[in-house]
């Protein structure tokens, strides 16, 4: 969410009060987007300073200017694309004289106050006052005309103002998914098979703040039978993880992936896909790999040892139903046939070698649980007890996919602290106390995304403004 940054930050500034009925009905009823941001939190918060100014904004500066900041302001995008504000106004005198004595030019015109050219352009009068992108629109008369039009006309509330009306979190935004980046839209369109319905297919997005997360919970809206049908498809295979994984494994990985998972579903799952579904066939002909994904039921978690995508980093450890499969492990590697691709080693009785010409794991059971691991040393790991839980119980139980990230070793690996320096100093401070970040699918295909960080937000944001 990255790109509404900018827009949620003027929202912020421009935040002001008025029952609702003085300046909601002017938001577009046929708007492609509408965003909530509750600036008082933003300012506790210290995001004030996401705004795009040199100054060290506080909420005290915004009431002084004539803005009020205990109601919330709207972003909203047209249905020609354009983005926009609508906020409440205190006290249209105070702030066209602050406006000036910032040496801005204002003029009136048509029965409102204006401001602005180039890019954006910014009308108000004495209850509410408006800011749009002037992006798609070449002609200053014509972004004029049309903003006024929408300052002067009151519509009827749109599904997506009744959706985050109703919202909990300090910011609450719902769109039409044809106004996700097309890096976004693109992927997720494929993948869910709605190409077609982008623009009828909503998704809602609510984010909240702690003193030390900032948590976004996302979801799809208005899918058709026909989608929600291939969705439920597609997650058929999850079911509620019970946290029997939750201490096993390395104590501080890179990264965890956790689901719950029947191996009797999984093996023809698998099999759709033909590279995985030849990989299989191999490895049967040396031991019996249909019978043990069989024989998976419950936990599975996924192991990343260091922050690499590379496959010898990466570890696994699943609950099983019986361990049956051991019964044979005496005639494993017996056959002759990829004995020049695979070669079997048993390590004892429970605990075994494949090795292939560029690669090699490990593989076993004990207690219950079977275990995967690119090495010896690995495989030590993979199925050790620890006191404390890799992520919080509560945070992972019940979910249908959980996915953690030890995000200060990721931002070391991948010099993310530089990039954002350079191109989001005002996120600095937030980068750098970045613990851990985590992504939860919940029932009815809930997103949940977390950012938890190791002090105060606000403490970070003042880091940040005091650089």
């Amino acid at each position: 969410m990255l790109w509404l940054l900018p827009l949620l930050a003027v929202a912020g500034w421009f935040a002001c009060c008025g029952g609702r009925h003085n300046y909601v009905e002017y938001l577009p009823t046929d708007a492609r987007l509408v965003a909530r941001v509750d600036v008082q939190t933003l300012s506790d918060k210290g995001l004030l300073s996401l705004l795009p100014s040199s100054q060290r904004w506080h909420i005290d500066d915004l009431q002084e200017a004539g803005l009020r900041t205990d109601v919330p302001a709207y972003v909203f995008a047209t249905a020609e694309g354009g983005f926009g504000l609508l906020a409440s106004m205190k006290s249209a005198r105070r702030f066209e004289a602050w406006l000036r004595e910032k040496g801005f030019d204002v003029e009136s015109q048509r029965g409102l106050k204006w401001y602005g050219g180039g890019k954006w352009l910014l009308a108000f009068d004495r209850r509410k006052l408006m800011v749009m992108d002037c992006v798609l629109t070449s002609d200053a008369n014509t972004a004029r005309r049309q903003l006024a039009d929408l300052m002067k006309e009151k519509h009827s509330p749109s599904m997506h103002l009744t959706q985050v009306e109703g919202e909990p979190g300090a910011v609450a935004v719902s769109a039409s998914l044809d106004m996700l980046p097309s890096a976004w839209r693109e992927p997720l369109a494929k993948l869910l098979s709605f190409e077609n319905e982008l623009h009828s297919t909503r998704f809602v997005a609510d984010l909240s703040f702690g003193e030390n997360d900032i948590n976004l919970d996302a979801r799809l809206c208005d899918v058709s039978a026909e989608t929600k049908a291939h969705i439920d498809d597609l997650l058929g295979l999850l079911r509620p993880i019970n946290g029997a994984l939750l201490n096993v494994g390395p104590s501080r990985p890179a990264a965890w992936i956790c689901a719950n998972l029947d191996g009797e579903s999984l093996l023809p799952f698998l099999r759709k896909d033909i590279k995985l579904r030849l990989l299989l066939l191999a490895l049967n002909f040396c031991v019996d790999a249909d019978e043990i994904i069989r024989s998976v039921n419950g936990d599975v978690s996924l192991h990343l040892s260091k922050a690499s995508t590379e496959i010898k980093e990466c570890c696994l450890a699943a609950q099983l139903k019986n361990e049956y499969f051991l019964q044979n492990a005496p005639q494993w590697g017996r056959g002759s046939l990829l004995s020049s691709v695979f070669r079997f080693s048993a390590l004892g009785p429970r605990d075994f070698i494949l090795r292939g010409d560029d690669t090699a794991f490990c593989f076993g059971a004990h207690d219950g649980l079977l275990y995967l691991a690119p090495s010896e040393e690995l495989s030590a790991e993979v199925l050790r007890r620890n006191e404390s839980p890799i992520a919080p119980r509560q945070d992972v139980e019940g979910r249908l996919l959980y996915a953690s990230f030890d995000a200060a070793r990721w931002i070391e690996k991948y010099h993310l602290d530089d990039y954002v320096g350079a191109s989001f100093p005002s996120l600095l401070g937030l980068t750098n106390g970045l613990q851990r970040v985590s992504v939860a699918l919940g029932e009815e295909q809930h997103v949940a995304l977390k950012f938890v960080f190791d002090r105060p937000i606000n403490e970070l944001m003042k880091n940040s403004t005091e650089r």
